[in-house]
């Protein structure tokens, strides 16, 4: 047989499966689409963009292990997801990949829920998404994590502003971190180009300002100093330096 006469099919196969992956890609918009980001989001194949007009969206939203990027439209300082005080305003707990992607929104109003009482503002657990060019603002957590949450994962938390989160008023004790909290399982985290200010935390011991590595008294401690400098401020750095001798 001609080995040439076999290169035909095997393009046409190529060109189709281009072809079928271009088209399989969808573009949902919240509210014209789906009324609700969730909605947007449960309506969402791997691949998928959910775009969010500007505006409040009082709801808590999880990915659902689904590598799609969920974008607000007009920035984070206009669109608003607003989890009421209910819960956990965003959730990754299903082995979410840096290509389940969550830009450009303000996160605010959120309670810790989970069974560990982390993670205000947002939780990842068991799974390394990216989180960029987002406010993560007025939240409060019980145990550790006001702001944000990680176990067990590396996500990418690239360019947001963190700032005023707290723990629960109603609580006492906990591990800290306002800000941020980086737990186990935690050490390709990459923490880049963050403003993480103004957080704080009644009680405990650790890192109570700005963020918590959880092991950082217990040989977590080259962890939280390499994250530092990674953000190119020395306030951060002077701080920990300061809390650590």
């Amino acid at each position: 047989m001609n080995p040439s006469r076999l290169r035909i099919p095997f393009e046409v196969a190529a060109a189709i499966l281009v072809v079928y992956g271009s088209a399989a890609a969808t573009t949902i918009h919240v509210p014209a689409d789906q009324p609700t980001i969730q909605a947007a989001i449960n309506a969402a194949t791997n691949g998928d963009t959910v775009l969010v007009s500007a505006g409040t969206y009082p709801e808590r939203i999880n990915f659902m292990g689904k590598a799609i990027t969920v974008r607000g439209i007009s920035g984070r300082r206009v669109t608003w997801i607003d989890g009421g005080g209910s819960g956990t305003v965003v959730t990754f707990n299903s082995g979410e990949k840096l290509s389940s992607v969550l830009r450009g929104f303000t996160i605010i109003n959120g309670v810790s829920a989970n069974g560990f009482f982390s993670g205000g503002g947002i939780t990842v657990d068991g799974s390394s998404p990216t989180i960029r060019n987002n406010i993560i603002v007025g939240n409060v957590a019980c145990a550790d994590g006001g702001g944000l949450e990680v176990e067990f994962g590396a996500p990418l938390i690239y360019n947001n502003i963190i700032w005023f989160n707290s723990q629960t008023p109603s609580c006492g004790g906990g591990a800290g971190g306002g800000g941020i909290s980086l737990g186990l399982g935690t050490t390709g985290a990459q923490i880049v180009k963050n403003k993480i200010m103004h957080n704080s935390w009644k009680s405990g011991p650790d890192c109570p300002e700005f963020i918590l590595c959880k092991r950082c008294w217990s040989g977590g401690r080259d962890l939280l100093v390499s994250i530092v400098r990674e953000w190119g401020d020395r306030r951060f750095q002077h701080h920990f330096q300061q809390q650590s001798s």
